[in-house]
């Protein structure tokens, strides 16, 4: 059985460079200013063992694909005005290691 080396990120090379294409084409810009004071309710799922949902860090303007992806993996998605919108919940790392990004570039280049 032939295994592909993981780099830095736990990721092979071609999911890496995926998950970087993600991060330069699919994600368009940080909207934290724009949902001040709104009303917003995101595809949130419960966390039974810790009695909560996830906590949103920040918010980001992403594509339409990307939208539908991070909606099939229970990311923290919500249309407002016509936009698709992504709520961050980790942060501290570049987008690029982003656990929910990572996922979709690994279900798409196994």
């Amino acid at each position: 059985m032939n295994k592909e080396k993981l780099n830095w990120n736990g990721l092979t090379e071609q999911q890496q460079e995926f998950t970087e294409r993600i991060v330069n084409r699919e994600i368009f810009t940080i909207c934290n200013e724009l949902l001040q004071g709104e009303e917003i309710y995101f595809d949130n799922e419960y966390i039974e063992e810790e009695d909560t949902y996830k906590e949103i860090f920040q918010f980001f303007i992403v594509s339409k694909w990307l939208y539908e992806h991070l909606q099939s993996i229970s990311g923290c998605v919500t249309e407002f005005k016509g936009l698709y919108i992504w709520g961050r919940c980790d942060f501290n790392q570049g987008l690029d290691m982003n656990s929910e990004l990572k996922q979709i570039a690994k279900n798409i280049i196994k």
